[in-house]
């Protein structure tokens, strides 16, 4: 069953991270035992909350996000929006500033999760217009990342499938807990496609309490 009503999800959740923490302090038989029994109550905790799984980026524990999303916008100009990043601080309220380093380079500024914001410097390795980007965070970035979204014409307007894999500030256990409390990568990317689909397909959505309109993107 995974059911647990999210106050049971954050309390089991916790009291995984706790069992984890004191094993990691102790020395004695009974450490394995509660390391163990600690992530079991994390995973069960999360399995149903949870829209992202564990994976790894150059050896380094990963957490990666899928989603899909269907505008009823033509491809042309969901392309021309999302490669153009930006733009997103006008409207998607986790991200908080993005700036261009060079032809195919940004400097990436977002809200982190329960936390202060993160920063991380990212590179293009793939563009075909109208149909893929793909990016990679550069060596020595604050959080390391990788990301990939494609583009698929439909006759009402376009399908796009995005997937973000990166490596949590706080590692995956600090990932556990900020999902537990509602503030995990999915959530954040959630809210911001949907005023992104908003955007594009209303002509309007609010981002930081003003309201954004389609004419002041393009």
């Amino acid at each position: 069953d995974q059911s647990w009503a999210p106050t049971t999800r954050v309390v089991a959740g916790l009291a995984g991270a706790m069992l984890i923490a004191n094993g990691l302090r102790r020395r004695s038989r009974g450490r394995l035992a509660g390391n163990l029994a600690g992530a079991a109550l994390i995973a069960r905790a999360l399995a149903a909350s949870s829209g992202a799984r564990y994976t790894r980026i150059d050896g380094r524990a990963a957490v990666m996000v899928r989603k899909t999303l269907h505008l009823r916008t033509p491809v042309d100009q969901v392309f021309a929006l999302w490669s153009d990043p930006e733009k997103f601080p006008r409207f998607m309220t986790h991200v908080l500033g993005v700036r261009r380093a060079g032809e195919r380079r940004y400097q990436w500024t977002v809200t982190g999760p329960l936390g202060p914001s993160v920063k991380w410097d990212s590179e293009v390795t793939e563009l075909e217009p109208e149909r893929l980007i793909a990016w990679r965070s550069v060596d020595g970035s604050g959080v390391q990342n990788t990301g990939r979204v494609t583009f698929t014409p439909k006759e009402d307007g376009t399908d796009v499938q995005i997937q973000l894999t990166y490596c949590p500030p706080g590692g995956v256990l600090g990932h556990a807990v900020a999902t537990l409390f509602g503030a995990g990568p999915k959530k954040q990317l959630d809210e911001d496609l949907l005023r992104f689909k908003s955007l594009l397909e209303t002509g309007k959505a609010t981002g930081r309490g003003d309201s954004v309109t389609r004419e002041q993107t393009f």
